[in-house]
């Protein structure tokens, strides 16, 4: 398990506490599959930004646990995953990404993003009409974010799309 995925929690694969019981490690693994193969064919065909496609995918899986697990469920979850940034003595400290927001959309890039998130809606769609849960897909999205922006940006622009969805549901972006 990789430390990103550590941070979602051994939870979601296991099927513990306040975990969906259709939770599902193949699931999982099935879905990062099929939403890695459609953003990399997305990505080739509009040379669009990981820097915009990777926050994308991330508000996604906050949209899709607030769905599955309600909104006090995910503010306390994310609220568990920045202690766990913040922990022992590599830990993080939150103030390295007081300037650090997702990023706007250019003009220019507008449609492009519109066609992604039509996109990664389907995917959400075609993955539910399967029998997979909203929970393991809310995982999926979170892994491949992470994964993916810690291998193509860096390890801190992975914690920093985290850090900006947790500053996101406290401010209420998700309440609705």
């Amino acid at each position: 398990m990789s430390f990103f995925q550590s941070l979602f929690g051994s939870r979601a694969a296991s099927g513990t506490q306040n975990s969906s019981p259709s939770v599902s490690p193949d699931y999982v693994q099935q879905s990062i599959n099929l939403l890695a193969e459609r953003v990399a064919d997305f990505k080739d065909k509009t040379s669009l930004s990981y820097a915009l496609i990777l926050p994308a995918l991330q508000q996604l899986g906050v949209r899709l646990l607030v769905q599955a697990q309600g909104i006090e469920f995910t503010k306390k979850h994310y609220s568990s995953m920045i202690r766990t940034l913040q922990e022992g003595p590599n830990g993080i400290r939150l103030s390295i990404f007081d300037n650090f927001n997702n990023p706007e959309i250019p003009a220019d890039e507008l449609q492009h993003h519109i066609e992604l998130n039509t996109l990664l809606w389907k995917s959400v769609n075609e993955l539910t009409a399967r029998g997979y849960d909203l929970e393991s897909i809310s995982h999926a999205c979170f892994t491949l974010a992470t994964e993916a922006a810690t291998k193509a940006l860096d390890g801190l622009y992975a914690m920093g799309i985290i850090v900006a969805c947790y500053r996101e549901l406290e401010a209420g972006k998700y309440d609705s």
